[in-house]
């Protein structure tokens, strides 16, 4: 019950994208608005939901049996792809190139995308000792994904966030295709623990991998006909979608899985900082031990999560290689003087500064060893406001953000969390009040 009632509070919500798409025949744009009108019930529900999803779940893929939910058959483009860590090939399901210029567009012209940074992942994950999970916020159409979740068959799993609608339906057909059964795909966006319980996602009609949750990207505000064809050189509208959502701290409490990732790979058009404010007790009790991360400054100020603060959270939980704000500067200048598609997207690394602790307590949580239970922030208890001021507690409720030891968890009194928690504001530090020793629940 702690853990529910705490998450309820703690929980957050990330966005999706969504566009109105100019495609192949129709295709997909029939099966968009066919789409609608069953989902209504489901539309109202999420609409209805006003804070992060308590108790994600993941997917249950075989609901894609008998084909994509949104997209239609039509608009599946298979491409075989090299594994990383073989000599096999393994298939992705691409949007058509005229609706998706660079990721899919790339690999329909055989130049693959992103097959850089899935070597390098692999190898690093044979490195660090081929134990452990990879958590992969943004997973798109599975062009990293899958070539992972085949890199690490019989070693770990995927666990794969996605919201956007159509795109989710063009990574788990590739999931379905392969017949691979390490990969766990979160269909919601994902945000802080204060972000509503729905965002709407804006579905770039020309770039699948570029589509925002709106307001973070400018091409999610246009307004006209003209605005739109002004952006894109084209005559396209842009499509958008409501999209549940969830914390990566929600994800944590309610999958083990989330304790023992090896490495994360973070790319989600602008709203990375929100699934970080999100994901504090992850990152700093259970912290992937390499983050490979897209810190695009402009985007992350528009969704109001400074890339200062950023950087400067990534430090205080314990990772090196962190860059500078110059640097992302100048990255994100060079990357929008080129005009051309590129094959790999604009990331940067990062490491804990233990990695061999790091690693050893991803191998011994991945293995079903001794693993750290899950600490809690306290919550302020609950007063009657009709009482009397000194009927209510005096108290100060401490914030447990580092684990002070492997067998307590703090136990959550109410549902009421501190506002000054320093677990729930990034870039912050601890409260300097006097803590209480943790308790199990």
């Amino acid at each position: 019950m702690a853990a529910a009632a705490f998450a309820a509070v703690l929980t957050s919500a990330l966005s999706a994208f969504a566009l109105k798409v100019q495609q192949e025949p129709g295709h997909e744009q029939l099966s968009l608005i066919q789409a609608q009108d069953p989902g209504q019930e489901q539309l109202s529900l999420i609409q209805a939901q006003k804070v992060p999803l308590e108790d994600p779940k993941p997917a249950d893929i075989t609901a894609w049996s008998d084909g994509p939910k949104v997209v239609g058959p039509k608009d599946l483009h298979h491409v075989q792809i090299n594994s990383s860590r073989g000599s096999h090939t393994i298939g992705v399901e691409a949007f058509h190139w005229s609706v998706d210029f660079e990721m899919s567009g790339a690999l329909l012209s055989g130049k693959g995308w992103g097959e850089n940074l899935t070597r390098q992942l692999c190898s690093d994950y044979q490195a660090y000792g081929d134990v452990g999970n990879i958590l992969d916020v943004g997973a798109s159409i599975g062009a990293i994904t899958i070539p992972l979740a085949d890199c690490l068959t019989g070693k770990g799993k995927v666990l794969a966030v996605e919201g956007m609608p159509p795109t989710v339906d063009h990574l788990v057909m590739g999931i379905l295709g392969n017949k691979m059964k390490n990969v766990e795909v979160y269909n919601f966006a994902v945000g802080a623990s204060d972000d509503p319980g729905s965002v709407t996602m804006s579905l770039n009609p020309v770039d699948k991998g570029g589509s925002a949750v709106k307001g973070d990207k400018p091409f999610t505000e246009l307004i006209g006909f003209q605005a739109m064809h002004d952006f894109f050189k084209a005559n396209v509208a842009v499509k958008d979608f409501e999209v549940m959502l969830t914390t990566g701290d929600n994800m944590l409490l309610n999958n083990p899985a989330m304790k023992a990732i090896m490495m994360a790979k973070i790319d989600i058009g602008g709203h990375e900082g929100h699934f970080l404010k999100g994901s504090q007790i992850l990152f700093t009790q259970f912290p992937p031990c390499s983050v490979t991360i897209e810190l695009t400054p402009e985007w992350l100020e528009r969704a109001g999560t400074p890339v200062q603060d950023i950087l400067d959270q990534f430090t205080n939980w314990g990772y090196v290689d962190v860059p500078t704000v110059e640097h992302l500067n100048v990255t994100q200048n060079r990357r929008e003087m080129f005009s051309a598609s590129v094959s790999d997207p604009p990331v940067t690394s990062m490491i804990q500064k233990d990695m061999q602790k790091c690693r050893e307590r991803v191998k011994s949580c991945a293995s079903g060893g001794e693993c750290p239970r899950i600490e809690l922030p306290r919550a302020v208890p609950v007063t009657d406001p009709a009482s009397e001021p000194g009927d209510a507690t005096t108290e100060e409720a401490p914030v447990m953000l580092n684990s002070a030891r492997a067998d307590e968890t703090t136990q959550s009194v109410s549902v009421v969390v501190d506002e000054s928690s320093a677990a729930l504001k990034m870039g912050e530090k601890p409260p300097s009040s006097k803590r209480k020793k943790a308790r199990s629940i």
